[in-house]
């Protein structure tokens, strides 16, 4: 089920819109819908930066989460960990710019759902912050 998920996800990613323009740069993948309710929703709000989030039934977010990573990984980012439900994605340094980490990660709404169900929406958040950059490139 993984792979069909990826494919199909991987196909549709050269028409649709960008998430994080300039930043993660990843398209919207089929079966997710942009959601810009989804940032007030992340249980921590520490997150630097711009937040933007999709929506997915539950019973998709895992597969879809991975499915980003994927994309992800054909833009130029590398796996760099993860935990509980985050993926982290780490892009090195341009002449233009700080290295770069990409947090991927999939939440539900558990301030009105405390338990899930499959077709409960599940989203999954993105967000970029400079790493290792002591001198800001020019």
């Amino acid at each position: 089920m993984i792979a069909l998920v990826l494919t199909a996800a991987l196909a549709q990613a050269s028409s649709a819109p960008v998430i994080l323009p300039g930043q993660a740069g990843v398209p919207l993948l089929r079966g997710a819908r942009l959601a810009p309710d989804g940032a007030g929703m992340l249980p921590n709000e520490d997150t630097p930066g711009e937040v933007a989030c999709v929506t997915a039934p539950m019973r998709t977010a895992d597969d879809l989460a991975w499915a980003y990573e994927a994309q992800a990984r054909t833009q130029g980012w590398s796996s760099s960990g993860g935990a509980a439900s985050a993926l982290w994605m780490r892009r090195p340094a341009t002449a233009e710019r700080c290295a770069q980490k990409l947090t991927i990660i999939a939440f539900w709404d558990w301030k009105t759902t405390p338990e899930p169900r499959p077709d409960d929406p599940g989203y999954i958040g993105f967000y970029v912050e400079p790493i290792d950059c002591e001198t800001p490139p020019q």
